[in-house]
């Protein structure tokens, strides 16, 4: 018997034949991010922006057992708390609900919401080494990742999602669908 919600979702992604990893190009819902003490920053993303989110940014650290510690070998990457990011209003929750209604998701009936946890600055050469990602919060069941496109494009970078001996690429770059 499931414990969890997560387990519950992995028994019906299973059944229903979802996909581990889904990934698509969208055009967002919204035009600015409001950061606290920045104030808006518009997307696309201008380098010049991006140096003022690398001032309210921290390094990221990553969990080991009970220890949370900050080694660029293995995690190299600034980070902005979801505290301190707003949205514009219920931009966040119709975008998980459109993503999941194409995977004939009903969000409203199984009571899913979304939370902005973080917002991660990768700069050339930024990276995480294979880890095995962590519930933030109870009943936590996956990750919405959005690229927010910078102005002027960028060029490589990946993820590599794995899951029950499967593994997928995600490649982030202008030319990737």
């Amino acid at each position: 018997m499931p414990k969890d919600f997560s387990e519950i979702f992995e028994l019906i992604r299973k059944k229903i034949q979802l996909p581990f990893c889904n990934h698509k190009k969208i055009d967002l819902p919204f035009d600015s991010i409001e950061v606290e003490g920045i104030g808006k920053i518009s997307i696309p993303i201008s380098l010049n922006e991006i140096e003022r989110l690398k001032t309210r940014a921290t390094q990221a650290p990553f969990g080991r057992g009970f220890e949370t510690l900050v080694d660029r070998e293995v995690r190299d990457v600034l980070q902005i708390d979801g505290s301190q990011l707003l949205l514009q209003e219920n931009v966040l929750a119709e975008t998980i609900k459109d993503l999941l209604g194409e995977m004939n998701i009903d969000v409203d009936a199984i009571g899913v919401e979304g939370k902005l946890y973080k917002l991660l600055v990768y700069e050339e050469h930024g990276h995480f080494v294979k880890h095995r990602d962590t519930e933030k919060e109870k009943g936590m069941f996956g990750t919405l990742l959005v690229q927010l496109p910078v102005e002027g494009g960028y060029e490589g970078g990946s993820l590599v999602v794995s899951h029950e001996g499967e593994e997928k690429e995600v490649v982030f770059n202008k030319e990737s669908e």
